[in-house]
Parts: structure tokens; sequence; C-alpha cells
């Protein structure tokens, strides 16, 4: 288990390496991008780690967290450590903030894209694995999460 700070939850049930998961209102850097997923998950990556690394109002670097999750607004949703959101072809890719910012202590992002949103409480079935998050392992672990 990594050092990073992750949000708080509370396990619901587990079986084998699927949890569901009862996780705590969190606050969210978020960055629409479009293109194809990988593509764009790699440039929003890019421009929230600039953020968090000191481009913001207060040039403040902030701690690293996990998960980083990314979202395909069609709300084809998944965690472990990724969520993925997709809209046509938009992609939301999100950083969950660290904990002891609210939402008036965060600096501000110096860059129009990044946006500062509060996510509040709620479930999420999480699958657990190793390898690579491609394509073809995300349906592969959608269908297991789904059955």
């Amino acid at each position: 288990m990594s050092n990073v700070e992750q949000p708080d939850y509370k396990l619901v049930t587990s079986k084998k390496n699927i949890e569901i998961r009862d996780y705590a209102p969190m606050i969210l850097a978020e960055v629409e991008v479009s293109g194809e997923r990988k593509q764009a998950i790699n440039e929003g990556f890019k421009v929230l780690a600039d953020y968090i690394f000191g481009n913001n109002t207060s040039n403040k670097k902030m701690e690293m967290t996990a998960p980083v999750t990314n979202e395909l607004s069609e709300k084809m949703a998944m965690t472990a450590p990724v969520i993925q959101e997709q809209h046509m072809d938009k992609w939301k890719v999100r950083f969950v903030m660290p904990k002891k910012y609210s939402l008036e202590t965060l600096p501000r992002p110096n860059s129009k894209d990044v946006v500062l949103i509060s996510l509040p409480a709620r479930r999420f079935a999480v699958i657990r694995f190793s390898g690579l998050a491609d394509d073809e392992n995300i349906k592969q672990h959608i269908v297991e999460l789904k059955a």
C-alpha cells in the first residue's frame, strides 16, 4: 500500500477482488479533456499535476493523493484506482485533494481549465487488479463489476 493519502471510506462488503465502499465527501480538482481516452487522461494528468505542484494563486505545492480519477460522462464508472466517465469525446480527469483543505482554503488554480468541485458522500464498486488500465482491461473489469 502506498504512503499517498487516500480518501476516507467504509468497507460495506467485499468478494474476491471487488469491494463496495461508502466514501466520505471529498474535494476534487477537475479538468475536462477531449480525445481518445489514453491521450486525454495523460493530458489531463499533466494539467492537474501542474496545479498541485504550484501553478496556483498561492504558488503552493500540495501533496499527491490517490486515486487519480478520470470519468467518461456517459456514466461508465469504475474505481480501483481509476473512475472513468465520458461524455461524447470528453474525459473528466480528477485529482482528490488532501483532506486538510476545504473549497475555501484550497489555492485557486491559475489555469481556467482546472475546476475545484465538492463531491458528496457516495458509494462505489471498486475492483483491484494489476497491470495496465488499457481499454481492453477496463472493459473486462467493467463486465466483472456488473456481474
